[in-house]
């Protein structure tokens, strides 16, 4: 009797897509993740200057940092991964982030609307503590 053909390959073709997927999924964090601590350490140095606000988007323009809305910060998305809506509350990041930055308009590598909806808010908690810890 023996395993069927088809079952093998629609089981290795699954697979590849998951992998895929989580790929991407993670790159998505990962660029959150960066750009947050990236806008944070600016953030917490413009705080402390009485002439300077932290919120100013022009602030981070001129030092070539992204300006990260605070819907889109990590600590915002850490403090929500145990909600069930954590991928729509990702999605909105990844809209605010690029509404905020224009160069980044467009970007469809860096988002494409709906994407994290469509995961398994679980498995995108456990990217974002793992995330949270190694980097």
């Amino acid at each position: 009797m023996g395993i069927n053909p088809n079952f093998l390959t629609s089981f290795f073709e699954d697979s590849f897509l998951s992998l895929i997927v989580a790929k991407y999924r993670s790159l998505g964090l990962i660029f959150i993740k960066y750009i947050s601590e990236t806008f944070n350490e600016l953030y917490y140095k413009l705080e402390s200057d009485e002439y300077s606000d932290p919120e100013d988007r022009d602030e981070y323009l001129a030092e070539n940092i992204f300006f990260v809305p605070s819907n889109a910060r990590w600590s915002h998305l850490h403090n929500n991964a145990k909600l069930s809506s954590i991928g729509e509350i990702i999605d909105e990041a990844m809209e605010s982030i690029e509404k905020e930055n224009k160069e980044l308009k467009n970007a469809d590598y860096l988002h494409n609307k709906g994407f994290f909806v469509g995961n398994s808010h679980v498995c995108l908690k456990k990217e974002i503590k793992f995330l949270k810890k190694i980097i």
